[in-house]
């Protein structure tokens, strides 16, 4: 009886153990582009995460995710429309990394 309750605990605990970890790796999105506005995901819960854009210029700042392991940075630039890309990284305290690199096209001279 003891054996059966022992081995019903560890069933239990492994249980709880994978059900609170994340499965996803983290991703960034671009909702905004006047001021540029990121939109992180995937990262662990309550993580600092480090995001750097390079647009021209490289801005960074720091943040610490919600219990879903989100955040939402926004940075006081603008991006032009044509000829010139941005990237975007985020990088948490654990080591997980998110990268958004946009190249954009070539306008046509008038």
């Amino acid at each position: 009886m003891k054996r059966l309750l022992s081995i019903g605990i560890v069933a239990l605990v492994c249980s709880a153990g994978a059900a609170g970890a994340t499965s996803s790796s983290p991703t960034l999105r671009v909702t905004g582009v006047a001021p540029v506005r990121i939109v992180g995901t995937g990262f662990k819960a309550r993580e600092r995460v480090t995001v750097v854009v390079t647009a021209g210029a490289r801005r960074l700042t720091r943040f610490v995710t919600t219990r879903g392991g989100a955040f939402v940075a926004t940075f006081d630039l603008s991006l032009p429309r044509c000829g010139t890309g941005f990237e975007a990284t985020a990088t948490g305290a654990g080591g997980d990394k998110a990268l958004y690199r946009y190249t954009s096209r070539d306008c046509a001279q008038p």
